[in-house]
């Protein structure tokens, strides 16, 4: 039986390790490989169970995790570069005084809201496009993409200034407190290189 667990672990690690090497998101990987220790050590403790059931209670477990993760509102107040972050559809980003929301909403829209009135205050026109992502691209353009990949509508900032591909310190689109949502090349020095102009 020991010599059952052990192989479940070794095969229940390389699907693992599998899985992250496919993942783009870094706050997806860093939720992942939070759940590959417990996953693995649970492994070890199991006397009983049969290597295959494990490896598939494992696998069941990662996908169930990714679902949630690629669904969910980032936290942040800013899309990074660097990682290709994105906003899938009905998800959004808030300024960090809570009073400004950027949204992609069900109809492609993407729209930048005032909170306290709900007031849209700027919106990309894309209604009824399609559109169901929006990422930060590590060549510093905000891009929104339908779900066969062909682009609905884009910042136009790529490779703006300074900024070069793999560079360590990528370009971001943050709302910004006063309501302005800005893209900041940040190679070297910050400075801004879009910006919707909604500060008020």
């Amino acid at each position: 039986m020991k010599l059952k667990t052990n192989l479940s672990i070794k095969l229940t690690t390389i699907l693992l390790s599998t899985f992250l090497a496919s993942c783009q998101d870094q706050n997806d990987l860093q939720l992942i490989e939070s759940k590959d220790k417990s996953i693995i050590e649970n492994s070890e403790q199991s006397n009983e169970k049969e290597p295959v059931k494990i490896i598939e209670e494992s696998v069941k477990e990662i996908k169930n995790s990714s679902k949630k993760s690629s669904s969910r509102q980032y936290a942040s107040d800013k899309l990074i570069g660097r990682y290709n972050q994105v906003i899938y559809k009905n998800g959004s980003i808030k300024s960090q005084n809570n009073q400004y929301r950027l949204t992609l909403q069900g109809d492609g829209n993407l729209v930048l809201y005032k909170v306290s009135n709900n007031r849209a205050l700027w919106a990309t026109n894309t209604v009824n496009s399609g559109a169901n992502k929006l990422i930060m691209q590590s060549d510093g353009n905000l891009v929104l993409y339908r779900s066969n990949n062909t682009v609905v509508w884009a910042s136009g900032t790529q490779f703006n200034g300074a900024s070069i591909p793999y560079q360590k310190k990528g370009d971001y689109v943050i709302i910004q407190n006063d309501g302005n949502l800005v893209i900041y090349n940040q190679y070297g020095f910050k400075n801004a290189i879009w910006s919707t102009g909604t500060n008020q």
